[in-house]
């Protein structure tokens, strides 16, 4: 029985906004459950972004791991502001506690926006 993480954080194609100075960023969070071992219950996930080095902002989300499926845990797309300097970065890091015997699974990712 394994539990494997997918973590996509990605700039949005053409949400650039030079006015603004803004970004559009999608953040899509999946879980791979494999073998026999499952836990039916609804537990909490967490995910933590961090915007051009700032702290980090931490969000829970519900979800459950059906044996052998995968799960978006989440797919969501935030506005990002930029540096003065048009440069600016976003760092995307996930946690769950699967409640069985993969125990907690972790993942990071980090991105440069477009200038």
């Amino acid at each position: 029985m394994a539990v494997s993480q997918s973590l996509s954080v990605t700039e949005v194609e053409g949400s650039v906004n030079n006015t603004s100075n803004t970004s559009k960023v999608r953040i899509l969070w999946q879980s791979t459950q494999t073998g026999d071992s499952w836990n039916g219950y609804t537990r909490v996930a967490k995910y933590y972004v961090s915007i051009n080095g700032g702290a980090e902002q931490e969000y829970s989300v519900s979800y459950t791991l059906p044996k052998n499926s995968t799960k978006t845990i989440v797919d969501k797309t935030i506005t990002v502001t930029h540096k003065d300097d048009g440069s600016g970065t976003v760092k995307v890091r996930t946690w769950m506690e699967t409640g069985i015997s993969a125990g907690e699974v972790e993942k990071s990712q980090t991105i440069n926006l477009t200038n």
